[in-house]
């Protein structure tokens, strides 16, 4: 099963550095289909195959034969390490999927908000949802915490479309927002006590 996790998380990372690829060029994530960033060309099926292309490729792309970086390899190893680690260490399978999936999610979100200055609001709300979801599964699932999280999400989005505090960055609140669903108030009380 470590094994599985693995070549699911080396997966994941693969479609999230599309995904961050696609966002930073303001692409669709769906079309055109993965092409070379240098010759443009599309890559076939066995070229996008996570680090084993890179490796039997020589980092290299196999038609114009420029160098790829190896950030892209490096993420994809780095996220199934995680997955593996989160498989060995919770007990419950689904529950290690999803935290799995939630820290991909917010690796993603941060590398392009690190390049892009933005958060998207779908990546908040697939966080969100994953946070139901383990809350759900976990049975600490609070319908009072959920309402009171959407009604302080739709005020924080009109007071962000004033004008005036247009610039204010509410992405990162909205990330916490997120996740105030799957975590009690102990949790980010202690968060933001070790964030000092």
């Amino acid at each position: 099963m470590i094994l599985i996790f693995f070549i699911l998380g080396c997966i994941m990372a693969s479609f999230g550095n599309v995904v961050i690829s696609r966002r930073i060029k303001d692409e669709s994530i769906i079309y055109p289909r993965s092409y070379c960033d240098n010759c443009g060309k599309t890559l076939k099926w066995f070229n996008l195959i996570p680090l084993i292309s890179y490796i039997l490729q020589f980092g290299k792309c196999n038609y114009c034969k420029e160098k790829i970086s190896i950030k892209y390899s490096i993420f994809e190893l780095v996220n199934g390490i995680i997955y593996m680690i989160n498989c060995q260490k919770i007990d419950n399978l689904l529950v290690a999927l999803i935290i799995s999936l939630e820290m991909t999610l917010l690796m993603v979100m941060a590398i392009i908000d690190i390049k892009t200055l933005n958060i998207y609001n779908i990546q908040i709300f697939i966080l969100a949802i994953l946070a139901n979801f383990y809350s759900f599964i976990t049975e600490k699932l609070n319908f009072y915490k959920m309402i009171f999280t959407v009604i302080l999400y739709f005020t924080l989005k009109i007071i962000e479309n004033k004008k005036t505090i247009k610039k204010l960055g509410f992405g990162d609140i909205y990330v916490l927002l997120a996740l105030f669903i799957q975590f009690n108030i102990n949790d980010f009380a202690e968060f933001f006590i070790i964030l000092g």
